[in-house]
């Protein structure tokens, strides 16, 4: 954030504060008027007077306690660019290398890829003795039995 924003916010975190200083009391209504001139009254609503001196330390007081906290978390911040700049060339150097490690492997070597591909090859041979038993079964009896029908069929 700006520096200008910092203090604009402290600025009005300041005024809702000054609640705490001392009020004078007023008489009297607030009305809030529209576009067209249609006044509506705010019913309710507090209206406290704080003495200019006072709200002028108190907004002082608040701008000097913001500079103070932007200036520790600018301190912060170019802490932590200068440990990210000590760290990106480290970082970068080995991404690189398991980048080009990545790239030079083939999945065919992978352990996980073998044995889906042995499970695979298992899966395949047991649908293709079934499809042996029930081409068997066929070419004795001319259809296959009704429970093996039921549960899978297959043409």
């Amino acid at each position: 954030m700006k520096l200008e924003t910092l203090i604009t916010l402290a600025v009005i975190a300041g005024m809702f504060c000054l609640v705490g200083c001392k009020p004078k009391p007023i008489s009297g209504q607030i009305f809030i008027v529209d576009e067209t001139g249609v006044g509506t009254a705010l019913g309710g609503v507090q209206i406290l007077l704080v003495d200019e001196k006072e709200a002028i330390d108190f907004v002082n007081r608040k701008n000097a306690e913001a500079k103070q906290k932007f200036s520790k978390t600018q301190l912060e911040v170019e802490k932590l660019k200068a440990e990210l700049a000590a760290e990106q060339a480290e970082y970068d150097r080995k991404k690189a290398t398991n980048d080009a490690y990545i790239a030079s492997q083939s999945y065919t070597n992978d352990p996980r890829y073998i044995a889906l591909l042995n499970e695979s090859d298992n899966i395949i041979k047991t649908n293709q003795t079934l499809v042996n038993a029930v081409n068997y079964l066929r070419s004795k009896y001319g259809e296959p039995p009704t429970f093996f029908v039921a549960q899978n069929p297959i043409s």
